[in-house]
């Protein structure tokens, strides 16, 4: 079975009760959960913002093996855009092969991981001035 064929590869599949995402949000004051609708991402690995308002994840939505991207979104509104359509990590192995993407303390960059070419290097996506803006 080559990794082209549909049944090799790793599917985006939320999960019925979710399927709007599967990105589960709370905070100190909320009454109970919910689910940052992105019904188009696999989100992965997640961080927040140190401010609190934004969050950057890596989404295997293309399946593995695939493209990753990159996607930054703010809680509050629900607005979500992607930063890097393709950030070069494989995924699907040893957790080095993963983005584990976090935005720097002053929103200006977020840091992760690649190894496009088989040995894991830290990359940096800066941020456009405007970007964070357009989720508001």
């Amino acid at each position: 079975m080559s990794e082209d064929e549909p049944s090799a590869r790793f599917k985006l599949i939320h999960d019925s009760r979710h399927s709007q995402g599967n990105f589960v949000v709370v905070g100190p004051d909320d009454e109970k959960p919910f689910v940052f609708s992105a019904p188009e991402h696999l989100f992965n690995h997640v961080n927040i913002s140190k401010c609190g308002t934004y969050f950057v994840c890596d989404s295997y939505k293309n399946g593995i093996p695939g493209p990753i991207e990159i996607v930054v979104g703010n809680i509050k509104t629900g607005k979500y855009r992607t930063l890097v359509s393709n950030c070069g990590a494989q995924g699907g192995g040893a957790a080095c092969s993963h983005p584990h993407p976090y935005i720097t303390a002053d929103n200006k960059n977020v840091i992760f991981n690649a190894d496009p070419f088989g040995i894991s290097h830290v990359h940096a996506a800066r941020i456009p001035d405007d970007f964070l803006k357009s989720l508001e």
